[in-house]
This record gives structure tokens, C-alpha cells and sequence, in this order.
């Protein structure tokens, strides 16, 4: 296992930036006797999203994530999102959604050996990072095949109550999100008209979380428009204990196991 900071301009936030990244690089070389001859795969990926006022170093922070990329083979990339609650702001910069649907996985793909392929890759995320899992994982559909959001930050859309300085993060106000792919409930709209509505979703809330009633209601809403979807609960309120306790089980829950095929290659003598 190996834990990388990577620091690289973006073209999504014109600034540079960082994201942390964890590979279970032990699984490239299995027996460095064999070195020459020994074939490389590419790894699943998870890209991991934290919440409000937390950073790209928060999962590693509270949740074993090192044992868990080992433990299911898995790379794991999280990036920081600042408060942005990963959309796009408007006038073009601080283009937070471009940068964790997109120029991310782009990114990542170019410093590590991850797998391009799409039943390959998946997003999850806590409280403002489940809202944009959901969110960035729908919108860039192409990306990503399964997506799970937990205790997610749904109640600006579903409520139509913004948090407070919610348009000084965005630019926007929450009419201007109703109807726009920022809003998951469009997202999910469409891809219900195109026919698209195929990737796996897992969504889950404590309890005590004052969330839980938005999270349920979305619950209902994606199973209503066909999804398949998994929902897990716990007497828990919006802590770290019901988080980490879903990070371990949508590790059973997400198609895991040897790496990937694509990109193989092997040492020249």
C-alpha cells in the first residue's frame, strides 16, 4: 500500500491543487522473482469525496481507508472540494463539478495504472460529498457505474432551503438550480427519458441525522424512476461512526476483487 500527494494546475479551478491518493501497490508485485515476466493490471477505482469543511485528507484522517485499498484491491483518490458542494460556479471558474467528474478521473488516470474502464470506476461520498457523488456521478454518467452518497447533503434541492452563504459558494440561488443538471432529481429526469437510468446506487443516513427524512424521500424517488438501488440505515446521527461503518460495506457491495484487464503490459527484458 502506498499513500501519494499529488500537486498539479488545473484547468477546472485555473489554480493549483492537490489530491491524495492510496494504491495497494503490493498486488503490482507479487513476487519480485518473476519481475521480467510478471503482468500489470490496472486498478479499480474509488474516487472518495469529503464533506463540508473537511479536506482530501479527512477519509484517511478517520476511516482505515489504507486497509480497505489493500483489503479490496482498490485505488481510492479523494480531492479536496473546499465548501463548494461540488457544482460548478457560475462565470467559469471554480468549476468544482468539471473537476471531480472529469478532469480528475483524467488526471489520475495519467499518474497512476487505474482502470479507463467505466464498470471500473465509481464515486461515493459523506454529507456534502454524497450530494456530489450523486450529483457528478449522474451528470458524467459516462464515467461512473455505481455511486453511493452517505448521510448526503440533499436538503438544498429537496427542501428548497439553502444553507447559509450556499450562493456566495455558487453563484447561484437554489431557483437557479431547480431545473438545471445541478439538481440530482433533473439528473435523474433525463437519464429516465434517454433510458440511461442503469448504474447502481447506494444511499444510506443515520437515524438520529437530521438528513434522514431528505435521504429516504430520494431513496424513493430513485427506486420510483427504476434505479437499482441499496439503502442502509443505522441508529446513528452525522459522524464519522456511521461513515466509516458504510465505506466497509460498500467495499462487499461494489464489484471488486482482481484488477482489471485493460491497459495490460509487460516489462521489457
Amino acid at each position: 500500500m502506498a499513500i501519494f500527494t499529488i500537486d498539479y494546475s488545473s484547468a477546472a479551478l485555473k489554480r493549483r491543487i492537490q489530491f491524495t491518493a492510496v494504491l495497494p501497490v503490493d498486488s503490482l508485485l507479487p513476487d519480485y522473482s518473476d519481475f521480467k515476466d510478471h503482468e500489470f493490471k490496472t486498478f479499480k477505482t474509488l474516487y472518495l469525496l469529503h464533506g463540508y469543511s473537511g479536506d482530501c485528507t479527512d477519509w484517511l484522517t478517520h476511516c482505515n481507508t489504507k486497509n480497505w485499498a489493500t483489503k479490496y484491491n482498490c485505488a481510492i483518490i479523494m480531492p479536496s472540494g473546499d465548501n463548494s458542494f461540488y457544482v460548478d460556479y457560475v462565470g467559469g471558474r471554480n468549476n468544482y463539478g468539471q473537476l471531480i467528474g472529469q478532469e480528475l478521473v483524467e488526471v489520475s488516470r495519467k499518474c497512476f495504472p487505474l482502470s479507463h474502464k467505466k464498470e471500473d470506476t465509481f464515486i461515493a461520498g459523506l454529507s456534502m460529498g454524497g450530494f456530489g457523488a450523486l450529483r457528478n456521478g449522474l451528470k458524467y454518467y459516462d464515467n461512473f457505474s455505481y455511486i453511493a452518497s452517505f448521510s448526503g447533503g440533499l436538503s438544498t434541492f429537496e427542501e428548497m432551503k439553502p444553507k447559509p452563504n450556499f450562493e456566495e459558494i455558487t453563484g447561484k440561488t437554489v431557483k437557479d438550480y431547480a431545473d438545471t443538471d445541478d439538481n440530482p432529481r433533473f439528473l435523474v429526469k433525463e437519464h429516465v427519458k434517454n433510458k440511461t437510468n442503469d448504474q447502481k446506487i447506494w444511499i444510506s443516513c443515520g437515524t438520529k441525522d437530521s438528513l434522514y427524512n431528505v435521504n429516504a424521500g430520494f431513496r424513493d424517488y430513485l427506486i420510483e424512476s427504476g434505479y437499482d438501488v441499496t439503502w442502509d440505515e443505522l441508529p446513528l446521527a452525522h459522524e464519522w461512526a456511521f461513515w466509516s461503518d458504510q465505506l466497509e460495506k460498500i467495499g462487499q457491495w461494489l464489484p471488486l476483487g482482481a484488477g482489471s484487464t485493460d491497459n495490460l503490459s509487460r516489462l521489457d527484458k
